[in-house]
């Protein structure tokens, strides 16, 4: 990739990291309220930030402790994946003046 290409990607890489660690805290903030009946402020004005799928997931009144573990973790490993993109689009980069 050309560098003016490889930095617009790169870019685009930090704010879908941005995004994906806004699911995580929401999935943080979700558990450890877990035995409240709703979510707090802070998470519920998050909420636009991540996809509705997860929402759902996480909202569910019939969603089991296990299933919150197991959305959360999902949302964690895709957020681990998009990191290595980030450190493989730097490494791409390599040292910028």
């Amino acid at each position: 990739i050309e560098c003016g290409k490889c930095l617009e990607a790169f870019s685009v890489q930090l704010v879908i990291l941005a995004i994906w660690k806004q699911a995580v805290n929401i999935c943080h903030a979700q558990a450890a309220s877990a035995s409240e009946p709703n979510l707090s402020q802070e998470t519920v004005g998050r909420r636009g930030h991540i996809t509705s799928h997860y929402i759902d997931i996480l909202d569910a009144p019939r969603t089991t402790a296990l299933e919150g573990q197991v959305a959360c973790s999902t949302i964690e490993k895709d957020f681990l994946l998009e990191v290595g993109r980030a450190e493989e689009l730097a490494r791409e980069l390599g040292p910028v003046d």
